[in-house]
């Protein structure tokens, strides 16, 4: 139960990091602050990568854990209620 738990929480956590990776890289690419994202030579993709890679991950690990941590608290108090 509580792999399917972990699990569930993955998933929800890297789907919210990839659309918070994908909106925010795509506004900082858009707004192209100090023109590093498009210059006269075209799209800098190395910078692209590195903005949603830099939003991508600590989301990800901050999101699965906190979802986790949730998870875990609802299981536990659903099971004290029941025994009750």
């Amino acid at each position: 139960m509580i792999v399917w738990s972990a699990i569930r929480s993955f998933l929800a956590a890297l789907v919210l990091a990839a659309v918070f990776g994908t909106i925010f890289t795509l506004e900082s690419v858009y707004s192209n602050p100090g023109g590093i994202f498009r210059t006269e030579e075209g799209v800098q993709w190395q910078f692209v990568v590195d903005t949603f890679t830099s939003w991508f991950f600590p989301t990800l690990a901050s999101c699965f854990g906190a979802f986790f941590v949730v998870v875990l608290a609802w299981r536990w108090i659903r099971h004290r209620v029941r025994r009750q």
